[in-house]
C-alpha cells in the first residue's frame, strides 16, 4: 500500500498532522508498523486504532531469511494474564495481534500452566464465533502466542456508541437498534453454547471480552481464564488483576459475576455461570445502561421501559439460584429468538387472551378486511374455543417441552461424556510424556551399573518383594522392574541401555501413580505398593524400548514369550513412524489384564536421533467403571465405543468380559450406518417394532465415536 492511498482512513483533523507524523516516525515502512507507532505514541486512541485497521492492508513482503516468530509491534490491549499487541507474521505476510505473558506471572508455574492452558483450549474450539490461534512459542521475553486480529470494537464501545446515538437520533439504525443488538447477542450465545458443548466454560464474559468486527461479525475473545467443566481449580493463591480481571480464589470479573462463582467453588461451576454473565451483558445491550450490581438487575429502574417478555428472558437469565435459571445457554438464545419472532417466550407464557392478541398482531390486514361484526364473532368463538381447548392444547405443549428438555438432556449427557474421555485420555498422554522425557534423558546419559531382573531371573526367584497381586492376579515386584533383551540380541552387547533403562524404574512407577492422582503419588511407600498391587492404577503398565531391543517394564513380571521383541509390537511401530503420541487399536493382555489401550510415543535426541519408544497400557475396565457411562441419564440405555471402521471397541453390558479377555476380535456396530461420517447427532429408528434413539459424539483424541442407544 502506497503512503498516498491510505490516508483516506484517517479523519480530517488527523490528516493536517500527517506530516509531521511521518517525519518523526523511524523504522522500516509499513502502514501497520506506522499505525501502531501511532498508537503506542499516544497519538490514536484504542478504538481508533481499531477503525483505522478495519479494513484489510496489503501485506509488505519480506525476505524468505527474515525471523520466522512474529514481530511484536504496539501494545493494543490488556487483559488478566499478559498484553495484546499489533505484530507482523513474516512466515505468511499477515498481521496478527500476539498474546504475551506477563514475564512477573509466567515466574509463577500454576499461572503458566493457566496461560498455556488458555492457548490450548483457545485453539481447540474452532467456531466462527470465537477467534482463531494460529501459534504458539516460547522466548526469552516469556510465552506468546498469535490469533487473528480482530478489527472493529469491543461490545462494550459499541454499546457506548449507541447509547450516544439514541440521544442524537429518534430512531437508531438497523445494526443499532433493539432487533440489531439482540442478534449480536445471540452471535454470543452460539459461541459459548458451542464451547460449552465441548465442555468448557469461560468464567470471564462482559462486554470488553467481545468484538464486533467492521461488518458486524462477532468474536468471544480472551479466554485466559477458561476451564474444563467439572476440573479442580490450580491457582490457588495467586492473585492478578487487569481490567477488572481476578485470577486467584475469586476468578472473573466481578460486575458480572454468578453468585456460585463469586463464592469461590469453581469446581463446581457449569454452563449457567457463564449464562449469568451473559444476562449482565444482555442488560447492558437492551437498556444502554450498566447494573452497579448484577443482584439489582431484576428490580433496576430501566426495565420499566423493556417489553414484557424480553424482561421475563432477562431476569430469568439472571436467577441467583442455578437452578431458576436457563437449563442451558442453547435455551436461553432460544427464548430471545422467540421474543424476535414475537412468539410466547418460555419465560413468561402467554394467556389465552394474549395468544388472541398476538394473533391478531401478526395479521392486522386480515383482521381489516374482515368486517367488525365478523370480526367480533371469530373472536368470541376463537375465546370461547380456545377456553375450551386450553387444557389439551397446554398438555400438548408441555408434553412437547418435556420431550425437548429430554433431547437436550441426552444430546449434553453424551456431548460431556465424550468430553471426558477425551481429557482423561489426554491427561494420560501428559503422563506418557513424563515418562519419553525421563527416558530420552536416560538414554543420552551414562548410568551407573545397577541390578536388573530378566525374565529367567523371575523363574529362579525374581526380586525380593516379589508377592501376588490381587490386581494383576499373579506375583509381581513394585520395587524392581524388569527387562527383556530382543530375541537373538546379546545381553554383553547391550549392557550400557541395560544400566540406562534400569534407571527408569522410579519415572515408571510414578507413571502409575500419577494416573491415580496427586494424593497417591504423595503416599508414603508402603501406601504406594498397596495402591499398585491391591487397589490397582488405570495405568496397568509402563515400559520403555530401545532402538538396541532393550526394554524395562514396571511393574515387574517377567512375563514376556521366548520369541519377544519390543521393536516388532503395533505400539512400537506406530510410534517410530508417526510423530506424538500415538493411541493402538485395543489388544488383550497376553499377561491376563483383560482388554486393553495403549499410548506410545518415539524417543528422539534434540537433533531428532530415534531411540527407541515409551508406552503406557490402560485397562478398559477402568474405563467402563468411570468414563464409559453418561452422568444423570436415567432412562434405559446401553453405552458404546466404536472404532473408524464401524466396529465395537467395548460396551458398557459387557464389563466382566473386558477384565477377562485373553483374545479380541471386534464386532460390528449393528447401526454404524446411520452415525458414520457425522461428528455428533441424534436418531431415531426402530428393531423390528421396538423403538429405539441413539447420540453420538466422535472422540478427538482417539479416532473413536462414543454412542449410546436406549429405548425411545
Amino acid at each position: 500500500m502506497s503512503k498516498a492511498s491510505w490516508r483516506e482512513r484517517f479523519t480530517k483533523e488527523e490528516r493536517v498532522q500527517m506530516d509531521e507524523w511521518l517525519a518523526s516516525f523511524e523504522g522500516t515502512w509499513t502502514f501497520d508498523g506506522f499505525v501502531g507507532w501511532l498508537h503506542a505514541s499516544g497519538k490514536i486512541t484504542d478504538s481508533r486504532l481499531r477503525e483505522v485497521l478495519a479494513e484489510e492492508t496489503e501485506p509488505v513482503l519480506v525476505s524468505p531469511m527474515a525471523a520466522v516468530e512474529p514481530q511484536q509491534v504496539t501494545k493494543i490491549g490488556r487483559g488478566a494474564m499478559g498484553s495484546v499487541y499489533l505484530a507482523f507474521d513474516p512466515r505468511l505476510n499477515r498481521t496478527v495481534a500476539l498474546k504475551r505473558m506477563d514475564p512477573m506471572l509466567s515466574a509463577k508455574p500454576d499461572l503458566l500452566r493457566r496461560f498455556r492452558k488458555e492457548v490450548q483450549i483457545t485453539a481447540q474450539l474452532v467456531h466462527p464465533g470465537i477467534v482463531p490461534v494460529h501459534s504458539y512459542y516460547e522466548d526469552e521475553a516469556g510465552p506468546a502466542y498469535t490469533m487473528k486480529l480482530m478489527r472493529g470494537q469491543t461490545l462494550k464501545e459499541f454499546i457506548s456508541h449507541t447509547a450516544a446515538l439514541q440521544k442524537e437520533r429518534a430512531k437508531l439504525d438497523v445494526r443499532h437498534a433493539l432487533p440489531g443488538r439482540l442478534e449480536l447477542f445471540l452471535a454470543v450465545c452460539d459461541a459459548i453454547a458451542y464451547a460449552h458443548s465441548r465442555g468448557v466454560i469461560h468464567r470471564d464474559l462482559k462486554p470488553e471480552n467481545v468484538m464486533v468486527g467492521a461488518f458486524y461479525e462477532v468474536h468471544v475473545m480472551d479466554w485466559g481464564l477458561a476451564r474444563r467443566i467439572g476440573q479442580p481449580e490450580e491457582a490457588t493463591d495467586s492473585e492478578v488483576e487487569g481490567d477488572g480481571t481476578q485470577v486467584g480464589r475469586i476468578i472473573g470479573t466481578r460486575a458480572y459475576m454468578s453468585p456460585e462463582q463469586t463464592s469461590g467453588f469453581h469446581h463446581e461451576l457449569d454452563g449457567r455461570a457463564d449464562l449469568f454473565s451473559l444476562g449482565v451483558i444482555l442488560f447492558e445491550l437492551v437498556t444502554l445502561e450498566r447494573a452497579k450490581f448484577p443482584e439489582e438487575i431484576p428490580n433496576h429502574p430501566a426495565l420499566n421501559a423493556v417489553p414484557a417478555d424480553l424482561r421475563a428472558v432477562l431476569v430469568r437469565s439472571v436467577a441467583r439460584r442455578p437452578d431458576d435459571r436457563y437449563r442451558n445457554v442453547e435455551a436461553f438464545a432460544e427464548d430471545i429468538r422467540r421474543f424476535l419472532r414475537d412468539e410466547a417466550v418460555a419465560a413468561a407464557p402467554d394467556t389465552v387472551l394474549r395468544r388472541v392478541l398476538r394473533w391478531i398482531s401478526r395479521h392486522r390486514l386480515a383482521t381489516l378486511n374482515i368486517g367488525l361484526s365478523l370480526v367480533l364473532a371469530v373472536f368470541l368463538v376463537g375465546l370461547v374455543t380456545l377456553a375450551a381447548g386450553k387444557a389439551a392444547l397446554e398438555a400438548s405443549e408441555r408434553a412437547a417441552a418435556a420431550r425437548e428438555e429430554r433431547l437436550q438432556g441426552v444430546l449434553s449427557s453424551v456431548g460431556a461424556q465424550a468430553h471426558r474421555i477425551d481429557q482423561r485420555l489426554l491427561e494420560f498422554e501428559g503422563i506418557l510424556q513424563g515418562v519419553a522425557f525421563a527416558a530420552e534423558h536416560a538414554l543420552m546419559s551414562p548410568a551407573p551399573a545397577g541390578r536388573a531382573y530378566f525374565p529367567d531371573d523371575f523363574v529362579a526367584g525374581g526380586p525380593p518383594d516379589l508377592a501376588p497381586s490381587s490386581v494383576y492376579g499373579m506375583p509381581i515386584s513394585v520395587d524392581w522392574p524388569d527387562m527383556v533383551v530382543a530375541v537373538g540380541v546379546p545381553r554383553s552387547a547391550v549392557s550400557k541401555e541395560v544400566d540406562q533403562l534400569a534407571s527408569l524404574h522410579p519415572a515408571l512407577l510414578l507413571s502409575q501413580l500419577r494416573s491415580v492422582g496427586p494424593d497417591a503419588e504423595r503416599a508414603m511407600a508402603s501406601e504406594r505398593r498397596r495402591q499398585i498391587a491391591e487397589t490397582g492404577t488405570p495405568v496397568v503398565w509402563a515400559y520403555v524400548a530401545s532402538d538396541a531391543g532393550v526394554m524395562v517394564g514396571a511393574p515387574g513380571a517377567g512375563e514376556y514369550p521366548d520369541d519377544y521383541d519390543p521393536r516388532t509390537r503395533p505400539w512400537y511401530t506406530v510410534a517410530r513412524d508417526n510423530p506424538g503420541p500415538q493411541w493402538g487399536a485395543l489388544d488383550a493382555d497376553e499377561s491376563g489384564m483383560g482388554l486393553l489401550i495403549t499410548d506410545s510415543v518415539a524417543l528422539r535426541t534434540p537433533e531428532g536421533e530415534f531411540l527407541g519408544v515409551a508406552a503406557v497400557d490402560i485397562t478398559f475396565g477402568y474405563v467402563i467403571d468411570t468414563l464409559l457411562e453418561p452422568q444423570g441419564l436415567e432412562q434405559p440405555f446401553e453405552a458404546f465405543l466404536v472404532d473408524e471402521q464401524g466396529r465395537v471397541a467395548v460396551r458398557s453390558s459387557q464389563k466382566a468380559l473386558a477384565r477377562t479377555l485373553t483374545e479380541y476380535t471386534p464386532s460390528p456396530f449393528e447401526e454404524w450406518e446411520r452415525i458414520r461420517g457425522e461428528e455428533t447427532g441424534y436418531r431415531e429408528f426402530e428393531v423390528g417394532a421396538q423403538p429405539k434413539w441413539l447420540a453420538w459424539r466422535r472422540l478427538e483424541s482417539v479416532p473413536w465415536t462414543y454412542v449410546i442407544v436406549g429405548e425411545r
